[in-house]
């Protein structure tokens, strides 16, 4: 799978000192997804270290794209 970040999402990473690994990580540690408030996006909640990490996302052909992450 393939994942391609929005500049937003990772601006917001920086601010919030989240690493591309921690996303991944979110991703292998919670296959379950709720759908977002808009149409095609999602989101998943993972504890990553001690804190807790949601991304929320839209699914495209060849992967995913990051929205935001907080």
């Amino acid at each position: 799978m393939k994942i391609y970040y929005t500049e937003h999402s990772i601006e917001r990473m920086r601010q919030r000192d989240i690493v591309e690994e921690d996303v991944e990580e979110a991703f292998m540690l919670n296959p379950s997804v709720q759908s977002g408030k808009s149409n095609n996006r999602y989101e998943i909640h993972a504890k990553i270290g001690r804190r807790f990490i949601t991304v929320v996302y839209t699914k495209i052909s060849d992967g995913i794209r990051i929205i935001t992450v907080f």
